[in-house]
């Protein structure tokens, strides 16, 4: 019996597996259809500039013109890369594009996962309502915000608004997040903060040595850096929500291993 990794490794042996900086050249000097295969609810950090969206589920369809769903766009000799959220339904997609006759299908190596995590660009979903008129002023007190990360007197808590992350932060005196960053670029958070210093002293560790910052001083964090608290500390930062939510994910993904 065949499983789903072994479908998906035999796929991926057929097609073109492209890096995030070759598809990036594609889009930028060709007629490509670009499709980003996640559901609804997986796009809401964002897609690549320019992609149509067929869900996995819907791609037969949506490639045929045989049927009610078609999508235009879809050519049986144009090129088509297809990208999901990690490159495995991608990779099976190509293969089923392949069988209804496509001739020149990719697929992204990796998937939008790649994608961000080599600082490519993101635009918001197409097709994504705009915040409602009473979003457009918000007032977060910190203790309604969801928790991000929680424990060992560590805690961010988390609202997201516009495309950017609101974080309150809160760190013990001696913690240290430079282990969690271990595997991001430069084992360092590659996402950048604009923020303000609430209470204590943090040390950020950067490629170019320490740099501190203590209450009462309103900061920018370039990406490169690991803070580690000098004193009980509080801090607000404003970030990127693609980018800061691919940095928490890391960092859960290793406490959950």
């Amino acid at each position: 019996m065949t499983g789903a990794m072994e479908m998906v490794a035999a796929a991926k042996a057929g097609i073109e597996n492209l890096t995030p900086a070759e598809v990036a050249e594609e889009l930028d000097s060709g007629d490509v259809l670009l499709v980003d295969l996640r559901e609804p609810e997986e796009t809401d950090r964002g897609v690549i500039p320019g992609a149509v969206r067929s869900p996995r589920g819907m791609l037969e369809f949506n490639a045929d013109p045989a049927t009610p769903f078609y999508l235009d766009g879809f050519d049986r000799d144009r090129r088509v890369i297809l990208y999901c959220a990690a490159g495995s339904r991608s990779a099976l997609g190509a293969c089923t594009l392949q069988q209804l006759g496509y001739r020149d299908v990719g697929h992204l190596e990796g998937g939008f996962a790649a994608w961000v995590n080599e600082g490519m660009p993101v635009a918001p979903p197409s097709g994504a309502a705009p915040a409602a008129a009473e979003d457009t002023m918000q007032r977060l007190p910190r203790d309604e915000l969801a928790v991000a990360i929680e424990g060992d007197g560590v805690e961010l808590r988390v609202h997201d608004a516009g495309g950017m992350t609101v974080c309150f932060v809160r760190l013990p005196a001696g913690a240290n997040l430079a282990p969690a960053l271990r595997g991001l670029p430069g084992d360092l958070c590659p996402c950048p903060h604009w923020g303000y210093m609430l209470k204590g002293r943090i040390r950020m560790q950067t490629a170019d040595g320490p740099r501190d910052y203590s209450a009462g001083d309103a900061f920018y964090w370039g990406p490169g850096h690991a803070p580690e608290a000098l004193e009980d500390s509080d801090y607000v930062d404003v970030s990127p929500t693609v980018e800061f939510h691919r940095v928490i994910d890391h960092i859960k993904g290793g406490a959950a291993n």
